[in-house]
């Protein structure tokens, strides 16, 4: 997944390389509806992806993780003086969000519909324009995890909606009739990785 920042995957794949040497293990970056096309259409036999759907039994669906959404901010914000910050409140601050030109809407629609965010939304392709972005003041970049921020000139504060931590799942998705040798195996080393 393009916003995925853990360590976990590159670990799995490490371990799992180390396990079965003859395996070639190729990676695709993409949004959430990007991965979850080329799962459907085959093209992938695993998907490291956020659930934004209810679960369907066509697919192996495993919950690897649940993570709690931050707000990367400039260190320069008065808002990098809280430690969490209500959604509704960063209305007018611009939402920074990593996205290709083909898949804004559907990033758009989830940010906006789905989890609430009522902001302009800033896009890009680049994870360093949208640190640049972030530390320049010019809006704030969702991420997930411990709440450590990506740099020094950036806060990671504790994004809520309506009191609560807004949460992201992390999960693992094939086809439930998947025949291919080796992706149970490799989910399984997955999984021991979160």
């Amino acid at each position: 997944l393009k916003g995925y920042s853990g360590k976990e995957f590159n670990s799995a794949v490490s371990e799992f390389t180390v396990q079965y040497p003859d395996v070639t293990v190729e990676v695709t970056h993409g949004n959430h509806d990007a991965l979850y096309a080329l799962l459907r259409n085959g093209e992938l036999d695993i998907v490291l992806n956020d659930q934004r759907r209810a679960f369907s039994d066509e697919y192996v669906n495993i919950v690897l993780d649940i993570r709690e959404y931050y707000a990367e901010i400039s260190a320069n914000s008065p808002l990098a003086q809280l430690d969490e910050v209500e959604i509704s409140d960063l209305k007018n601050t611009p939402l920074i969000l990593l996205s290709s030109p083909e898949q804004q809407e559907t990033e758009r629609s989830f940010y906006a519909n789905d989890l609430g965010f009522k902001s302009e939304i800033y896009f890009t392709e680049y994870i360093d324009d949208a640190l640049m972005q972030v530390i320049q003041g010019n809006g704030f970049m969702p991420i997930e995890g411990s709440g450590d921020a990506v740099q020094t000139t950036t806060k990671a504060v504790r994004l809520l909606r309506n009191g609560k931590p807004i949460i992201r799942r992390y999960c693992a998705f094939m086809k439930a009739d998947n025949p291919k040798k080796h992706t149970n195996e490799f989910i399984e080393i997955l999984k021991k990785q979160f």
